[in-house]
């Protein structure tokens, strides 16, 4: 995972020319919300657990939420940036029932992102983006049965990728509209974004 980490960062440099860091540099900042959906396979989890006697009988599962991301990024020409980001990637809950007492389960996502962004034009009125990366993800976790509570937290590193389309809004400005996929694990959440995209 380390030699992705390090593909990602230092692939895109060595593809560009010394003179067009000092002719094309610009910094911007992305706001961005959407919904998302977590393939999480309960009914895996669920056959897995009763392994061990758990007992559970059904699952109520909600596998969708919103995401939020703020983004910070460098572009180095019209078509090549890279990107640092914060994200949320929501919260997913599972209520099982069980013969030995029923229970819950919560997942609350969140990550860190360095990646890059390729356009086929930052500055066109209309555009259409490529963007990838490592994500440094956290998971915290919460279990709730009649006993009380439970908490757990997992890090790890996994890939993001995500396409779109990009409009100009204002003359520092855009509006993005994109798809993306997050792996989680062995959990792909795929998430409808929208971008604000605005120039330093």
């Amino acid at each position: 995972m380390n030699r992705i980490f390090h593909a990602a960062l230092t692939v895109p440099l060595l593809c560009l020319p010394g003179a067009v860091y000092a002719q094309y540099e610009s910094a911007y900042i992305i706001f961005s919300g959407g919904f998302s959906e977590a393939d999480i396979d309960y009914d895996a989890m669920s056959a897995t657990l009763n392994q061990s006697g758990a007992g559970i009988t059904a699952v109520d599962a909600d596998n969708e939420d919103q995401v939020l991301r703020i983004t910070g990024g460098l572009s180095f020409n019209p078509y090549l940036a890279l990107e640092a980001s914060y994200i949320n990637l929501g919260r997913y809950d599972a209520d099982y029932t069980s013969t030995n007492g029923n229970f819950s389960s919560e997942f609350d996502l969140h990550g860190l992102l360095v990646g890059f962004r390729l356009s086929t034009s930052f500055r066109a009125p209309i555009a259409a983006y490529l963007k990838g990366g490592i994500n440094r993800w956290t998971n915290d976790s919460t279990i709730r049965n009649a006993a009380g509570e439970t908490h757990g937290t997992e890090k790890d590193y996994d890939p993001y990728a995500g396409v779109g389309l990009s409009f100009v809004w204002q003359p520092q400005s855009r509006i993005n509209l994109g798809v993306e996929r997050y792996q989680i694990d062995e959990v792909d959440i795929d998430v409808a974004a929208l971008e604000l995209f605005a120039y330093f």
